[in-house]
């Protein structure tokens, strides 16, 4: 997530959204870690998105499709041009 949102800066795209998705309830299993990369990705303004899971991509489109682990019946579509 980092890595991307560091060469998008390095490159020049400054009005990059950068989404971590994660089937984990928390952003990293260690909390000495999760508690670091939490302040990181708000410093960042990275979207984080815990309890999702990845369903079908559809590149012809530039979609990803994620199911919410915590409402099963829960679908949505997110626009992705980099999917990592």
């Amino acid at each position: 997530m980092f890595t991307s949102e560091n060469l998008s800066f390095q490159y020049g795209r400054r009005n990059v959204n950068v989404v971590y998705n994660t089937a984990l309830p928390v952003i990293f299993k260690a909390p000495k870690y999760a508690d670091s990369l939490w302040k990181v990705a708000e410093k960042k303004k990275v979207k984080v998105n815990l309890n999702v899971d990845l369903v079908e991509v559809r590149p012809d489109k530039k979609e990803a499709v994620f199911k919410s682990l915590s409402k099963p019946d829960e679908t949505y579509v997110q626009e992705v041009s980099f999917c990592y």
